[in-house]
């Protein structure tokens, strides 16, 4: 798993972005495995693969694409 350049070291970079702002500027053929305040979760094809379904709000701590 290589580091994606929506990440690194310092994760304050991400200045408040959502995981619905990050769908949306993601390459959507591409696979990431997203860090988000208090869960991960993957991102396959631009679509969320997660058994827990309450996202909403949360923010994007760091991206690693797969």
């Amino acid at each position: 798993v290589s580091q994606s350049r929506y990440s690194g070291k310092n994760t304050s970079w991400f200045g408040g972005i959502t995981l619905g702002k990050f769908l949306k500027i993601t390459d959507r053929n591409k696979r990431y495995v997203v860090l988000v305040s208090g869960h991960a979760l993957a991102v396959v094809n631009g679509q969320i693969v997660d058994a827990i379904a309450n996202l909403q709000g949360k923010h994007v701590v760091a991206v690693y694409e797969a």
